[in-house]
């Protein structure tokens, strides 16, 4: 009996998707199988194989082809009609035709593959691409030939190194950071530095020279070139050097290597902080280094006349800002971030006047609607207003008293809790005494009895808990001790990250950078990026060098670290952190607070993919993947796959 029946206990050699090598090993009758033909080639070749690629900044092309073998072993010339396919990456991208393009300036290995259509039978073949990025710069006014100054094996020597003070060794940066201002102490009219960024498919390297007096001795890479590095390899560290030729001595000396590591992932969003220089608020968007006035026009206070913006804080979804006006009595106004506030005044969202209920500290709820807020001239008393009228609200029934002697309220992304330092013997302006408790939110307008979770004089030499701040999952509270909040007296100060249980009590060593330090006012982002929450504080640090660096000056400036989303008890979670790129370091900067933007559409400028909502930026731009998008995927307007579309930035089943 032939190949070509259905019957039951037959070989099935009719089933189209029978795999014809099978169907014909079980076919004993020559004249009546029926099977599908047999694929031409049952393996693909790439040519290259293996491929690859070097360069050193600007895009590179690598043309790749295909050829077929048959059974007996022979091979075909270039075959037509191949289809040639990669997952994104930041490395490069295949075209249609079998055409890779390197960017450039991200090192790494992807892979391509190619299939091909034989007889009705796909046959596949994947390559591995390896692209080393080989970059190299001389700045503006160093000679030309510098390179040749670095021939010999740099000497040990860290008297005579450059000495890196910035970035910090062991630090965590987000992928669009901002480029780091590179760093050092050491230097002599005449002297060249190399800088040195290495990861295990890229090298970039600067050629500095010490040319003036006028000279900062530090290094800014260019934007293109800073993402490059933040990209390729992303699970490794990028290892940065720089060596020092010293003209006197014609020497040329190293110090000790500083690792840098790279999140996967961006920190998409606004930073709004005070300046005290200034006594206004300013913005620094995510990824750029420029700030600028939020309200270059505030509204004058009813009470003293001042126009000024202070004790701000921002909701959880980027859209209000509430802050207080002037001095004198606190009153509070409420800005609306996507409105004009560059008009004189800048409009709030409700009047304010000398008959709006006054308060001080505040937190919104996870839904905008509900402030809770302090008021100082009543013993501290803690309670919630309408953020659309300014109005007080009354508290649902059964619900306990809300309490007094409490300040720095922040409720919790999930809305169940309210943390805030308690038995406070003061506003906040300045206390010594002060508890850390949470306050059950039990339903609407209604509140249950207060938990203390921590004793500040618990820690050895402290009496006061202050400024604490919920992760992102309401998993933890993040808080600083000490004996004042106030950042501007010289005395020393703590992070520490505990449950809102009471248990699990953490000191953020590594964020601080070491066990004393002068660290204050810390404040979770709202973002859960590669791994880990990310906290901004204040801190007296030297940022950098004296030329154009804090180096010496104890002035407080704004920190950025990286904590473990699943911190194991008993270990440190943060990271070493970076400086916030964009402040005045000539400026006291202080209560630094994160709004959330939304993910990029397709078509808005990108640095890095991570910004995209689509998860793809090429040269530049956001853009769909080459493959659809599936169900329940961040999409950027397109993209999605068939039956689907892009709605609230995720590809999802159109409803009705």
């Amino acid at each position: 009996m032939g190949c070509n029946n259905t019957t039951i206990g037959s070989d099935g050699c009719a089933d189209p998707n029978a795999d014809p090598t099978t169907c014909m090993a079980a076919c004993t009758d020559p004249n009546g199988c029926n099977n599908p033909t047999a694929p031409e080639y049952i393996t693909l070749n790439i040519v290259p194989d293996p491929v690859v690629i070097t360069a050193s900044g600007m895009p590179v092309t690598q043309q790749l082809s295909a050829t077929g073998t048959r059974a007996d072993g022979s091979t075909s010339s270039q075959l037509v009609g191949v289809s040639w396919t990669t997952a994104y990456n930041a490395i490069g991208t295949i075209d249609p035709n079998g055409l890779f393009t390197a960017n450039g300036t991200v090192g790494g290995t992807v892979d391509v593959t190619a299939t091909y259509i034989s007889n009705g039978f796909p046959v596949a073949k994947t390559v591995t691409i390896t692209v080393n990025i080989a970059q190299v710069v001389v700045t503006p006014g160093t000679d030309a030939a510098a390179a040749s100054k670095f021939t010999a094996t740099p000497t040990l020597d860290l008297t005579r190194a450059a000495g890196i003070v910035y970035p910090l060794d062991g630090v965590m940066m987000p992928q669009n950071v901002y480029p780091a201002n590179i760093q050092w102490t050491q230097g002599a009219v005449g002297d060249i530095f190399r800088v040195t960024i290495t990861k295990p498919n890229l090298t970039f390297r600067a050629y500095v020279g010490h040319n003036s007096a006028a000279f900062t001795s530090s290094y800014l890479a260019d934007a293109k070139g800073w993402s490059g590095i933040a990209q390729s390899n992303t699970d490794a560290d990028a290892v940065l050097t720089v060596d020092r030729w010293e003209k006197a001595t014609d020497k040329v000396w190293s110090g000790n290597p500083v690792k840098l590591r790279f999140a996967k992932g961006s920190l998409l969003g606004t930073i709004y902080y005070w300046d005290i220089n200034v006594g206004k608020i300013r913005k620094i968007q995510d990824g750029t280094a420029t700030a600028t006035d939020l309200l270059p026009n505030p509204p004058a206070s009813p009470s003293s006349g001042e126009r000024c913006v202070g004790c701000h804080t921002v909701s959880r979804d980027g859209r209000y800002m509430v802050g207080r006006l002037g001095g004198g009595i606190n009153y509070g106004g409420i800005f609306d971030l996507t409105a004009n506030l560059t008009t004189n005044p800048a409009p709030t969202t409700y009047p304010v006047t000398t008959a709006t209920q006054a308060f001080y500290f505040s937190s919104f709820s996870p839904d905008s609607k509900r402030l809770v807020v302090v008021n100082p001239s009543g013993g501290n008393l803690m309670y919630l207003i309408d953020t659309a009228t300014g109005k007080p609200v009354p508290l649902g029934a059964g619900s306990s008293p809300l309490p007094t002697g409490g300040t720095y309220p922040n409720w919790s992304p999930d809305g169940k809790s309210i943390a805030f330092a308690s038995e406070a013997n003061g506003d906040g302006t300045d206390l010594s005494v002060a508890n850390l408790s949470v306050l059950p939110v039990t339903g609407p307008d209604t509140v249950g009895p207060v938990a203390r979770i921590h004793m500040a004089n618990s820690v050895a030499g402290a009496t006061q808990n202050s400024y604490p701040t919920w992760s992102p999952d309401s998993k933890w509270i993040a808080f600083q001790n000490g004996t004042s909040p106030r950042s501007d007296n010289q005395r020393p100060g703590s992070l520490f990250m505990i449950s809102p249980t009471g248990t699990n009590l953490i000191k953020l060593v590594k964020a601080m950078g070491g066990q004393s330090a002068k660290v204050f006012f810390p404040n979770f982002s709202p973002f859960n990026v590669g791994g880990y929450f990310w906290v901004s504080f204040i801190s007296e640090r030297d940022y950098g060098n004296s030329k154009v660096g804090t180096a010496g000056t104890s002035r407080q400036q704004l920190w950025v670290a990286a904590v473990k989303n699943a911190p194991v008890p008993g270990e440190d979670p943060s990271v070493v952190p970076y400086w916030l790129p964009g402040q005045d370091v000539a400026a006291k900067n202080i209560s630094a607070y994160w709004a959330p933007v939304a993910c990029r559409q397709d078509g808005a400028a990108a640095d890095v993919s991570t910004q995209c909502c689509s998860g793809v930026a090429v040269n530049g731009k956001c853009e769909s993947p080459p493959t659809c998008i599936g169900a329940g995927k961040t999409c950027g307007g397109s993209g999605c796959c068939a039956g689907l579309t892009c709605s609230a930035n995720v590809c999802q089943q159109p409803v009705g």
